[in-house]
């Protein structure tokens, strides 16, 4: 059977991974200072609704992270 694997992408991948961790610490940070900010405005209406959609964005990047280490361990 030939071999499948694309070279330089399995040395890679810790590089890579490293990498996309690190991205994915960055956004986390930006969507809690988004929960901050939230914090001051006046209208629990605004509040409320930035609120959710940032939880909603810190979930999805909670999956990717989840994603990541199965790709690893697979």
């Amino acid at each position: 059977m030939p071999d499948q694997t694309v070279p330089g992408v399995a040395n890679g991948l810790p590089k890579i991974k490293i990498a996309l961790e690190d991205i994915i610490g960055e956004a986390q940070s930006l969507v809690q200072a988004i929960f901050l900010a939230a914090a001051g405005l006046a209208s629990n209406d605004d509040k409320n609704a930035i609120a959710i959609v940032a939880g909603e964005a810190a979930d999805r990047l909670g999956m990717i992270r989840d994603l990541l280490d199965e790709v690893q361990g697979a």
